[in-house]
């Protein structure tokens, strides 16, 4: 789904913070990337010889400063390609592979094999494994695979995909439940047209686990669990360099037990352990996981992963997981969040949409989570190093959420704090039909605010230099609050905007996130959103945003920041084609264009969202 009305062009934030625009050669503008082929456009920030063209600053969020080339002619195999059979053996061909060898798997043949050799390969030798299939049978360079290609037509409850003649022309990789996760730890491969998947019978806790590996391209793959086993993820990344994940599909990564072997279940996730870690590209993938569909940290760490970029990705959980719709299929997964951080610098979150995700569990149902976390106290488990810093989000959408943006530096439940989360620029994205009542399972037993920023590490550690600008929240039903926000007393949050943004208010406001007298939020009156924002933040900037149905809190008038506009309901501020103003298009109203801190018209940018998302689901 594109959104089809325009009204803004780039996002430039005032106040505190201030965004700048990319340069053309690498964002995403009218005139930026429009005429790209396909063929290009997984290595849109990325040049040949890995050579980065991330632009500067956007905001106080710095880019990545690493990247990976992934186009075909930068990993060659320049070795005759020699076949494998279904009755050979996939690891002894490895352990016998020579740097520069292809080798083609048979299609259909089902293969499994327990590491990846270490083969110290260089640029111009990579080990590629594929499909026996002809490149002519897969889709070209730069597209998405789909389940088509193992000759499945549709997916119960996934958005269609084209198929007019589904046929198997990939071979697969196969894990068996309860045994070690194959060790994705060699150099310089590249995988094609692969299966990667699991038999039945029993927990599966990842298809592939790339500690130890370095430059490893999973190339137009499928990776996929059962509809109803527990297989708790599809790649791990932690301890890897130099690893993308590009045009490929994943499904089925779902977990049952609040506690076992399989709790919190990912597509893709990483962030963690003693190696080295960073340099990950995720672009252009379909990623389905309940608890989490990219997950960084979250577990003991001595390493903080970096310069990860995360573009064109559609996130996704199916309805039919959802115990309060009428397609649900009866088993209830763990459900928390679409893409969370908790141990990660210099990310790059842009052109991605994010579809589905709901409360139940422990979580609002968020789809954006910036949590710094120590998961121990000192000693095992811990994670003092660990951070959440430079990320910048833009560009994006994202649709059928109990919560949009969760911003916390928390403690963990062992009382462990990790560094300060810091430097987010979050600008251009639109959350549309935002659902907080009956049709978002169990979101109301939540904090059910639209948006969440909350503190309680000591002063050195807390959150700061926060940007969020030009964003468009539209809710089918009336949330608690906007933002919930608190920390203990006196205020260490410091360096925060909200500008430029259209924010449906709820019933309550600007909310405490809990904690009594001793949260700050609690020192200021019920009706006074100003008198919160000084309680809880040194410094900040809440101008020129829209605020639907802002003009009474519990049947008194709210004192907000000066320089905000007060719009009296939705239908004040979209143009709908439907009479009653519940599905709006995204257009506003003579009355409030152009009057953003930057000449522009608040909300996000359409025209720029809709370019970054084009082709997307």
């Amino acid at each position: 789904m594109l959104i089809m009305h325009a009204f803004a062009t780039l996002a430039v934030a005032a106040g505190i913070l201030v965004l700048t625009p990319v340069p053309s050669e690498g964002g995403i503008t009218p005139a930026g990337v429009a005429h790209q082929p396909p063929s290009q456009a997984d290595n849109r920030y990325c040049g040949k010889g890995d050579v980065p063209h991330f632009g500067g600053k956007d905001g106080s969020a710095e880019p990545p400063r690493t990247c990976f080339y992934t186009g075909l002619d930068g990993t060659p195999s320049p070795n005759h390609p020699r076949n494998v059979p279904a009755s050979a053996s996939l690891q002894s061909e490895l352990d016998n592979a020579k740097c520069g060898d292809v080798l083609m798997l048979e299609v259909g043949a089902t293969f499994s094999f327990s590491r990846l050799p270490a083969k110290h390969c260089d640029d111009a030798h990579w080990i590629t494994v594929r499909t026996a299939a002809s490149d002519q049978s897969l889709p070209p360079e730069g597209t998405r695979l789909t389940p088509c290609y193992a000759g499945v037509a549709s997916l119960p409850g996934r958005p269609a995909y084209a198929c007019s003649t589904p046929k198997n022309v990939m071979a697969r990789i196969e894990v068996r439940p309860r045994q070690s996760t194959p060790m994705f730890s060699g150099d310089h491969y590249r995988f094609i047209g692969i299966e990667f998947t699991r038999r039945a019978g029993g927990w599966v806790n990842a298809l592939a686990d790339a500690k130890g590996g370095g430059k490893i391209v999973f190339d137009r793959t499928w990776f996929h669990g059962n509809s109803n086993e527990e297989t708790t993820r599809g790649i791990q990344l932690s301890g890897s360099t130099s690893v993308a994940i590009i045009d490929s599909y994943f499904s089925d990564f779902h977990c049952i037990a609040g506690t076992g072997d399989c709790t919190d279940s990912q597509a893709i996730a990483g962030g963690h352990g003693q190696l080295p870690c960073g340099t990950w590209k995720i672009v252009n993938n379909f990623l389905e996981s309940a608890a989490e569909n990219i997950l960084f940290g979250g577990a003991g760490s001595s390493v903080v992963p970096s310069d990860i970029e995360i573009r064109r990705n559609h996130l996704f959980k199916p309805l039919l997981w959802n115990p309060a719709d009428p397609s649900f299929f009866g088993t209830k997964f763990i459900v928390k969040n679409s893409f969370e951080i908790k141990n990660a610098t210099r990310v790059l979150f842009e052109g991605n949409v994010m579809q589905n995700v709901w409360g139940g569990f422990s979580q609002a149902g968020a789809h954006i989570v910036l949590t710094p976390k120590n998961p121990g106290n000192i000693g095992v488990g811990s994670c003092t190093v660990c951070e959440v810093s430079d990320v910048t989000i833009r560009y994006s959408l994202a649709m059928h959420g109990g919560q949009e943006i969760q911003i916390a530096n928390i403690r963990s439940s062992n009382g462990g704090f990790a560094k300060a989360g810091r430097n987010y620029s979050i600008h251009d994205v639109i959350f549309e039909d935002q659902q907080y009542g009956a049709t978002c399972y169990k979101c109301g037993n939540f904090m059910n605010a639209l948006l969440s920023a909350m503190n309680d590490p000591p002063s050195e550690l807390a959150l700061h230099d926060v940007s969020i600008d030009h964003i468009t929240i539209f809710a089918t039903e009336q949330p608690n609050g906007v933002l919930s926000i608190g920390g203990p007393t006196p205020a260490a949050i410091s360096n925060i905007a909200i500008t430029n943004s259209i924010l449906p208010v709820g019933k309550y406001g600007i909310w405490s996130t809990g904690g009594g007298k001793d949260n700050c939020a609690s020192q200021a009156s019920a009706n006074s959103p100003k008198g919160k924002f000084d309680a809880c933040w040194k410094s900040y900037v809440f101008r020129r945003n829209v605020l639907i149905a802002a003009d009474s809190i519990k049947g008194q008038t709210p004192s907000w920041p000066a320089d905000n506009f007060i719009a009296p309901d939705v239908k004040s501020v979209f143009d709908s084609g439907d009479p009653s103003g519940t599905k709006p298009r995204i257009s506003l109203s003579t009355k409030f264009r152009r009057r953003g801190t930057d000449g522009k018209d608040p909300g996000a940018d359409v025209d720029a969202v809709n370019l970054a998302i084009a082709g997307i689901q």
